[in-house]
């Protein structure tokens, strides 16, 4: 149990934050159906399409985990004029998401991830997207909304696919915020140089955006906790959680480490995991839980997500018996 907080106080702060979520959103589009024969026109087998569901993918699936925790959520992004947007809408709506700081672009469609199914297995993965950094003249517009919005969170997320929202200016603008203010800023991460993050709270790599960014390997605990702690360093962070799949966390914050092994459950889907991690590591830090707390936390909460298909979520019950167990 969590010392000084019970359960029922941490699921009551959580509903009375509000946080933004900024970066890149997606619509994912799911097919599902069978396979019964081979095509005879090619080597591949004949999916027989069942049904279509969508959902909030990218950081619009960051926003989906934060409610879910009963967090008040906003998003910020650029979409398309087309249809896809407007379902994305739909969903964020549906959920009780702010949609009011994205911004429709005539310039660039919604980008769109098709997933195709038989049974549990999926067959094929299908992208629509269009891959730069916004012009300047948006860039600008953007930052201007979100410094008169900047101070009505309580934390902020950036949640970086690396389609192009959160170019090097853009950073820049949200660290020039950050630096008025001292507001949470937590960030996963996508490019190569993690430098682009310098200077905010804390960055969530997993282990092979950790060992890209690095140049080496992060095949021992020892290496990990070394080059975490070096990292954080360098890039002046309060923390910088690695994630590192079956082999649990590494936690670098004020000059220790802390490792976290994975919980034990059978792993069924990593899909969205990382987006669970930086939801729950964001918001319960933002009620004023430690760093290792929260982290242990979003280890849990992780444990849960990985035994689901697809991106999938944590309830207030399930995260409600995570908080038990910590």
């Amino acid at each position: 149990m969590l010392p000084m907080l019970n359960i029922e106080e941490l699921l009551e702060k959580l509903g009375r934050i509000r946080l933004l979520v900024v970066g890149d959103v997606m619509l994912d589009h799911y097919v599902w159906g069978q396979v019964r024969r081979i095509s005879p026109e090619a080597p591949v087998p004949v999916v027989e399409a069942m049904r279509d569901e969508y959902l909030l993918g990218g950081a619009a699936n960051v926003a989906n985990n934060l409610v879910d925790l009963g967090v008040r959520t906003a998003i910020m992004s650029m979409v398309g004029q087309d249809v896809a947007a407007a379902q994305l809408i739909g969903l964020l709506q549906g959920r009780g998401i702010g949609s009011e700081l994205l911004t429709r672009s005539v310039e660039r469609p919604t980008t769109i991830k098709t997933r195709i199914l038989a049974g549990q297995q999926q067959m094929l993965r299908l992208d629509r997207e269009e891959i730069r950094a916004m012009e300047q003249e948006e860039t600008a517009q953007v930052l201007s909304r979100l410094e008169a919005v900047w101070d009505s969170f309580d934390a902020v997320i950036l949640s970086d696919y690396g389609k192009g929202f959160l170019s090097l200016a853009m950073l820049d603008g949200i660290r020039a915020l950050k630096q008025k203010s001292d507001k949470l800023v937590v960030v996963d991460p996508k490019s190569r140089s993690f430098d682009r993050y310098r200077g905010f709270s804390c960055i969530t790599p997993n282990q092979l955006e950790a060992e890209t960014a690095l140049s080496s390997e992060l095949d021992t605990e020892d290496r990990v906790s070394r080059l975490g702690r070096q990292m954080r360093q360098d890039l002046d962070l309060e923390a910088l959680l690695i994630t590192l799949g079956r082999r649990g966390m590494m936690l670098c914050s004020s000059g220790s480490e802390l490792y976290i092994a994975a919980q034990a459950r059978e792993v069924f889907d990593v899909t969205g995991a990382g987006d669970t991690v930086i939801s729950v590591l964001t918001a319960v830090k933002a009620c004023g839980v430690s760093w290792e707390d929260a982290a242990k936390l979003a280890n849990g909460a992780a444990g849960v997500v990985v035994g689901k298909l697809g991106a999938a979520t944590v309830s207030k019950e399930e995260f409600a018996w995570v908080i038990q167990k910590l």
